[in-house]
């Protein structure tokens, strides 16, 4: 199937479009107020082999990546087996990094209902679990959906390694990019955020912005309610990360 590229229209064009039928544009200026990212950082494959995509780097990655290999850390696709500890790893990220954490039931789902478009990769440093991922792949492209991170054995640079075996899996099923999902549109050196995508940025990809999310609202004093009581519980959350680095 090939599209006629006099049917495909701009971000802008399909914008004016949505909110001429009424549709309400959610696009805030970190990305992360929708419920999918607004910016993905995305690594676009090119038919490259895995020693150019190494070669393509940054040089701080490489050497993080080379770090991880000579302590003899160890990332590789396992089986729910290992789910409870990858559980137990995403609530120390969600602790340190203040978001909510799904259910182990959530993941049992998600990597039954996928099957063998998706894979759980747990990194391991001298046999202990340090750091864990949920990737997908399909239809040419892998997306880092979930990452976690033990807040030990930071120093042996576990999640550079997983992030280059992930990369290594979009290579070896033909994939034309690796998707390392979201980041903020807020690239400034202070910013909370910042972090994220400066290490996403080592891989040297590029960043997208997509359109937004879009909703058409039904019963406008029940969708004011809803977006303010939203709003609470995010300032209620700041307030108990700020006490939290306080202590």
């Amino acid at each position: 199937f090939k599209m006629d590229p006099d049917v495909l229209m701009s971000d802008s064009e399909f914008i004016s479009i949505a909110k001429g039928l009424s549709f309400r544009q959610f696009a805030g200026p970190e990305g992360f107020e929708t419920i999918q990212a607004r910016f993905n950082y995305r690594l676009y494959l090119g038919g490259r082999s895995e020693e150019e995509l190494f070669a393509n780097l940054t040089q701080t990655t490489r050497r993080k990546v080379r770090i991880a290999m000579r302590n003899g850390v160890e990332v590789r696709p396992v089986g729910q087996e290992y789910l409870d500890e990858f559980v137990r790893i995403m609530r120390v990220t969600g602790e340190r990094d203040g978001f909510n954490v799904r259910p182990r039931s959530y993941f049992v789902r998600m990597l039954d209902a996928l099957g063998e478009h998706v894979r759980l990769y747990m990194g391991f440093y001298q046999g202990t679990p340090v750091c864990g991922a949920i990737s997908t792949n399909y239809a040419g492209k892998v997306c880092y959906v979930y990452g976690a991170s033990d807040n030990v054995h930071r120093d042996v640079m576990p999640n550079y390694l997983m992030q280059w075996e992930m990369i290594r899996w979009a290579v070896e099923t033909g994939c034309t990019v690796y998707d390392f999902q979201g980041v903020s549109g807020i690239l400034e050196e202070g910013h909370h955020m910042y972090g994220l995508y400066r290490f996403k940025k080592g891989f040297n990809g590029q960043l997208d912005e997509l359109a937004g999310e879009f909703d058409y609202v039904y019963r406008p004093l029940a969708c004011r309610m809803t977006d303010a009581a939203i709003a609470a519980k995010e300032k209620l959350d700041a307030i108990k990360r700020r006490g939290k680095g306080n202590r």
